[in-house]
């Protein structure tokens, strides 16, 4: 951790075979958890190229025509995936609504797994005809790529916790198995 502002934890050491945190990475992890609540984390691991893809992604969605953007509104799927529009997301009764767009995706499961949530099954993606000639492709791949990435963070950042708090690194494993990471 560095300087009075936001911790800063490098855990690109952690990324060895097994995701077996070192403990001083653990151990700054924990302390930023419990004396500020935030952390920035280094060295994540995520390739730089598919940030910018997926930035990319993001940019060529919402430039969309609207029309494009409601065939996957958010309302038409149970499981709260799609497109929702500006102002559409409210926080709190009473307060004013968010001033954003956004566009949620999970991992997908089938309708008939047993072990489904409530809140897992497809995602809805837009047309790639919607984005022109070419220009759509590469839009869901690069946005389950990036979903995958963040997903392989989550848990190394969980064996952080778990070394941090003095469990075993495995001890949120089962948790995490079949995670309902939303990006």
């Amino acid at each position: 951790m560095t300087g009075p502002g936001l911790p800063v934890v490098a855990v690109a050491g952690c990324r060895a075979v097994g995701d077996v945190p070192p403990d001083a990475a653990a151990t700054a992890f924990d302390r930023a958890c419990c004396e500020v609540g935030f952390l920035a984390v280094r060295g994540h691991g995520i390739d730089p190229a598919l940030r910018v893809a997926v930035l990319d992604a993001a940019r060529r969605f919402f430039a969309l025509p609207d029309e494009a953007k409601a065939a996957v509104a958010i309302e038409r799927s149970a499981q709260h995936r799609g497109y929702g529009g500006f102002g559409a997301e409210q926080l709190e009764p009473g307060i004013p609504p968010d001033r954003k767009e956004t566009f949620d995706i999970g991992t997908e499961r089938a309708p008939d797994d047993p072990d489904r949530c409530p809140l897992d099954g497809p995602n809805q993606w837009p047309d790639p005809a919607a984005f022109g000639a070419g220009s759509g492709v590469g839009f869901r791949e690069v946005l389950e790529a990036y979903r995958a990435a963040a997903t392989d963070l989550a848990r190394l950042l969980m064996r952080l916790v778990a070394r941090g708090r003095g469990l075993a690194d495995d001890h949120f494993d089962a948790c995490l198995s079949r995670p309902l990471g939303n990006l």
